[in-house]
This record gives C-alpha cells, sequence and structure tokens, in this order.
C-alpha cells in the first residue's frame, strides 16, 4: 500500500510537470491505469488478499490479546515448535506473542486509514485528469467548429456531387393490436400450506458422541499424565524419553505433553519426576525436546 501510494505521487508529479496534454493522458493511461491501478490497486481488491478480511483478523487478534489462557497455549506451543531459542521461559514466550499479536492488530487498523489516503488520492489524480481533457477541447476544435467546417463544405459543392444516405427507408411502420398496451394479469392468491417443524438429523446424536470422544481423547489431565508414566514406567526407577514406545494417539497426546510444561529443568507429576535433557528424541510419531521421568524415593529418617 505503501508502494501503491508513492506510485500515485510520482505520477501525479509527472503529470503536474508536463504541459503536453496528449503526455499527461499518456502518462495517466500507461503509467497509472496499467502499471498501479489494474496492477498493484486492484489486487487489493481480490478475494484472497488479507484486506478483504481486515476486521475479522483483528478481531481475532484483539480476541487472543485478551485472553490469558489462549495466550498461555501459544506460547507454550511457541516453546515446542522451537519458535523461541531453547530454554526460553513461558514468560518471555508470552511477552514476544503479545508483541506479535498486538503488531498484527495495529497492521490491520492502520490499513483502513491508508486506503482512504489512497482513495481520495486517486479520486483528486482522475479530476485533474478530467479537467485535462476538457481544458483540452475547449482550446482545440470542439464539437461546434467541426460541424461548421463540414456546412460549410457542403456549401461549397454543387447538387450532383453531394450524396446523401438515409439511415432508414421514409416507410411507415404497421401499428396493429400487438402494439397496444396490455396490462399484465392479476396476480391469484398464494396456496395455503402448512407449516411443517424440521425433523431433528438423525446424525446430529452420533456426531455430538464422536465429538465428546475426540475431545476426551486429546484432553491432557494430571491424572491421565500419571497413569501413562505408571504404565509405561512400570517397576523401574527412571525411563528415559527414547525409550517410551508410543502405541496409540491417546499415547502421543501424553507424550507430547511430558515436557511441555518443563520449566527450570523439571517438574512433579504426584510422585515422578519429569527432567529435561540436552538434545532431541525423535521417533515415528513426534519429535521432541529429550527428558527421563524418574521416580521420586522418599528419603528415610535422618540418623540420630
Amino acid at each position: 500500500m505503501r508502494r501503491i501510494l508513492v506510485g500515485m505521487h510520482s505520477i501525479e508529479d509527472q503529470i503536474l510537470g508536463n504541459p503536453n496534454a496528449g503526455a499527461i493522458l499518456r502518462t495517466f493511461f500507461e503509467d497509472f491505469v496499467n502499471g498501479l491501478l489494474i496492477a498493484d490497486y486492484k489486487q487489493l481488491k481480490t478475494s484472497n488478499n488479507p484486506y478483504r478480511y481486515r476486521r475479522h483478523i483483528s478481531a481475532v487478534a484483539g480476541d487472543l490479546l485478551h485472553n490469558m489462557e489462549w495466550r498461555l497455549a501459544i506460547a507454550r506451543a511457541y516453546i515446542e515448535q522451537g519458535v523461541v531459542p531453547p530454554g526460553t521461559s513461558v514468560v518471555t514466550a508470552e511477552e514476544r506473542v503479545l508483541t506479535e499479536l498486538d503488531k498484527i492488530r495495529q497492521v490491520f487498523e492502520d490499513v483502513g486509514s491508508f486506503m482512504e489516503r489512497i482513495e481520495s488520492f486517486r479520486d483528486r489524480l482522475e479530476r485533474r485528469v478530467r479537467m485535462t481533457v476538457h481544458y483540452m477541447d475547449m482550446v482545440g476544435e470542439g464539437a461546434v467548429e467541426r460541424l461548421a467546417r463540414l456546412i460549410e463544405t457542403l456549401g461549397a459543392l454543387t447538387a450532383e456531387n453531394v450524396q446523401i444516405e438515409f439511415r432508414a427507408p421514409d416507410v411507415g411502420f404497421p401499428v396493429t393490436e400487438l402494439a397496444l398496451y396490455v396490462p399484465s394479469p392479476p396476480r391469484g392468491a398464494p396456496q395455503k400450506t402448512r407449516f411443517k417443524l424440521p425433523q431433528p438429523d438423525p446424525h446430529l446424536k452420533a456426531y455430538m458422541a464422536a465429538k465428546t470422544d475426540f475431545d476426551t481423547m486429546v484432553r491432557v489431565t494430571p491424572a491421565r499424565l500419571k497413569g501413562f508414566i505408571e504404565e509405561k514406567i512400570a517397576d523401574r526407577l527412571q525411563i528415559r524419553s527414547c525409550e517410551i514406545a508410543i502405541e496409540s494417539i491417546e499415547d502421543l497426546f501424553a507424550y507430547r505433553a511430558l515436557p511441555a510444561g518443563v520449566f527450570g529443568g523439571s517438574k512433579d507429576l504426584g510422585p515422578y519426576r519429569v527432567v529435561l535433557e540436552d538434545g532431541r528424541t525423535d521417533n515415528p510419531w513426534i519429535d521432541v525436546p529429550a527428558f527421563r521421568i524418574e521416580r521420586i524415593v522418599a528419603e528415610g529418617p535422618a540418623p540420630c
């Protein structure tokens, strides 16, 4: 949009600095219409341009900016996907999320004022060109002068040299009853019908049940993590992330959530502790930071 505005200013300078009316029109149509209006300005109006959805994008960015739960989820996703440097705390990641969301909202809120400036400049430029064309018609040979010159030329010719062709033969058109006005027939009363209540969708119940099952499958709770750890660690004191086998989608979500909330090197889940290690663990399902799970052993009483 800044490029379009700068291009319009450049074209206006060329038009104002050129005394030749023909060159002004050539600059307008070649540089402005073909090079700028069609190539760049029209692109802003296409269906896949974000400008068409600026209000929706700004509203979504504002909602994310003021929802602490969503901000925290995005910050954790930044850490999981490596958007921020390794070892970045969730507070630092959330600050980056806030900065980017505020920038997105500010950009799309400023689009409207930019577009108003472009529209105003385009109208002013087109008015200047219209005045130029009108001025060319006034200072040049207008329609009245051309018609007067044509009459003078015809008056100087003899009758034998003048051949005038009529546009239509000098005959009258037939007038019959088909040419008379016929009013439209009156509309009949609408047919009475009984209103029927829409029937419930027979698949709605199954859809809701499937949606509930899916939400249950992807939701990771502390109890679910604890059960996953107990199943995998069995009677061992510790287990590394590369030794954990993922056998289902439920295992995948639990496995992915284990290193996600580890800040400061470790976190406790009941009688177990998740500790981050150097490197990453890559298996056929997912690539996550390497970690190990330790069983927290209660210390005995201190000796007397």
